[in-house]
């Protein structure tokens, strides 16, 4: 297999995968080449106001875009990275001298210079300039709040004995994220302490994500599972205006609250949705709030059916002088959004609780 890129704006550079055992990192080529094309190792340049020695074999920026090379590369752990240490070709893709990667001694000691929330945060801006590239050209952004159960093996900093499904009273950090589920970019992060309860932060986070976005968005919603059911993130979600969709505990009032409503059924090729909803103040809000409740289920085949099961979903407060959302207009059960005042049933507010739902 041939490939032909441009080295230069005057000459091209043929790579021919032709040599036998050469690496075993030949298929990262597509990667690596895209690394370069969106100058990650620029940015950290950019961003970074500390550096090392003007002796060091390799810069603080080569080290990051090592780091973010090997895990891309599925190295999880710097140990790992033995593995590829004296691999010519990636050291040749990443422009690094020596024909050969930095040894693990030297990747755990240069991540100590990042000894300070400010030398972290500098990380960010990287990454506010990689999502640049991808947002620039969208209008709107679907901020999708999740989070992580990563175990230790050590003692790690913030690390703290919490929920962990997998590796039951193991020591874990529980790190917060938020996507965008538009583009599927990581929009923002927070390593957090494993010890952390899900929706911890997650107000900040908001604050801090909509301050990194550029001004060409125009439409912000915002969505998150059952753990990120606060009040204090209803109510920032609602002070900037911005439609939410929050999955909820099903508690059995609320449950029996939607056995009393009409319900409205649709069909989503073999499976029937059906759903209700009611405007719903549980104890520790502040004001009421719209619920969806749906259930869905696939339609009968005889035996092997499966059968139906139930999703709650919080949706943004809608004004009590709004029109009815029942009868045959079934998008009422896509979450609607609050816009100027008015409520609006747009393509884009079907699709951003069509794909929660699904």
């Amino acid at each position: 297999m041939n490939i032909k890129r441009n080295v230069s704006t005057s000459k091209e550079m043929n790579v021919e995968f032709s040599l036998p055992n050469a690496t075993t990192f030949g298929g990262a080529l597509p990667v690596l080449t895209y690394m370069k094309k969106l100058k990650i190792e620029n940015h950290f340049a950019d961003a970074l106001t500390f550096s090392k020695g003007p002796t060091a074999t390799y810069t603080l920026p080569q080290i990051c875009l090592t780091q973010v090379a090997g895990r891309l590369l599925g190295k999880e752990r710097i140990c790992h990275f033995e593995e590829m240490e004296k691999d010519t070709f990636l050291a040749r893709e990443l422009g690094l001298a020596g024909g050969k990667l930095p040894d693990t001694t030297i990747l755990y000691r240069d991540l100590d210079r990042f000894d300070s929330d400010e030398k972290i945060q500098m990380l960010k801006l990287v990454n506010d300039q990689v999502n640049l590239r991808q947002l620039k050209n969208q209008k709107t952004v679907i901020l999708d709040f999740d989070s992580s159960v990563e175990t230790l093996y050590g003692h790690q900093e913030k690390a703290a004995v919490g929920y962990n499904p997998r590796d039951h009273g193991k020591a874990s950090l529980h790190p917060l994220l938020c996507f965008d589920g538009v583009s599927h970019n990581a929009l923002n992060f927070e390593l957090r302490a494993g010890n952390a309860y899900t929706s911890d932060g997650t107000p900040e986070m908001l604050e801090d994500t909509l301050n990194r976005l550029p001004d060409n968005i125009e439409t912000l919603y915002c969505r998150g599972d059952k753990g990120f059911g606060s009040e204090e993130m209803y109510a920032a979600s609602e002070g900037k205006m911005i439609g939410y969709v929050i999955k909820m505990k099903r508690s059995n009032p609320l449950f029996k609250l939607a056995l009393s409503r009409p319900w409205c059924r649709f069909y989503e090729g073999t499976h029937i949705i059906e759903y209700t909803e009611f405007e719903y103040q549980a104890n520790g809000w502040s004001i009421p709030r719209r619920i969806h409740h749906c259930c869905s289920y696939q339609r009968s085949r005889g035996r092997g059916s499966n059968g139906p099961f139930s999703r709650v979903w919080l949706g943004i407060r809608m004004d009590r002088h709004q029109p009815s959302l029942g009868g045959r207009r079934y998008m009422a059960f896509l979450q609607p959004s609050l816009r100027d005042g008015k409520l609006h049933q747009g393509s884009e507010e079907r699709l951003c609780l069509r794909r929660h739902h699904q």
